[in-house]
């Protein structure tokens, strides 16, 4: 699987016509990120303009959730994760192929 990034914009600034922004590779430290964009008391909010991972998110989804969603991805096996962006597609979201392959997992253990 290719590495997964998010490219993470200062929000006030692009709304002022001025891009500011940098590629990141999760886990995103959001102190770190913030001080590369330039967040601070009057430029408060980020905005998601492209990304490079195997399931989607949109311009507000947070640092957290991005970060809670690629940890997921890192527990999946190689061959899971070879094929994840194709699974998503099938069943819907990554938190399904995630339960889909734990569920399978235990079935076989038993």
């Amino acid at each position: 699987m290719t590495e997964m990034r998010v490219y993470i914009a200062n929000l006030g600034k692009y709304n002022e016509g001025e891009l500011v922004g940098a590629w990141f590779t999760p886990p995103v430290d959001y102190e770190e990120m913030a001080e590369k964009i330039g967040l601070n008391a009057e430029y408060e909010e980020y905005a998601i303009h492209d990304y490079e991972l195997p399931f989607p998110v949109d311009e507000y989804t947070s640092i957290e959730e991005i970060n809670r969603l690629c940890e997921m991805v890192n527990e999946l096996p190689d061959e899971i994760q070879e094929e994840l962006s194709e699974l998503v597609g099938c069943v819907g979201s990554l938190e399904a192929v995630s339960y889909t392959h734990l569920r399978a997992h235990e079935t076989a253990a038993n």
